[in-house]
């Protein structure tokens, strides 16, 4: 039986935060593109970060999908 080691139950946790906080904006940004638009008035760096997390959770959800796929393959060969 394998156990998993700690770094990798770390970087799991990692992404499911990432994804997370990443869905969140997302969701802000595409219900309300207002909010958008005023972060760029007011501040431009939350502007940029609310235009680019849509991309981000889409690249998320990829990468956690294969990344599931590939271990759950590798943990079957394995047996």
């Amino acid at each position: 039986m394998c156990r998993a080691s700690p770094l990798i139950s770390v970087t799991i946790l990692r992404m499911k935060y990432a994804l997370i906080i990443t869905g969140v904006l997302a969701g802000l940004a595409i219900t309300a593109p207002q909010l958008v638009v005023l972060e760029y008035f007011l501040l431009i760096v939350p502007g940029l970060v609310l235009t680019v997390a849509p991309t981000m959770f889409a690249y998320l959800i990829l990468t956690a999908v294969v990344r599931r796929l590939l271990t759950n393959h590798g943990q079957s060969q394995r047996l």
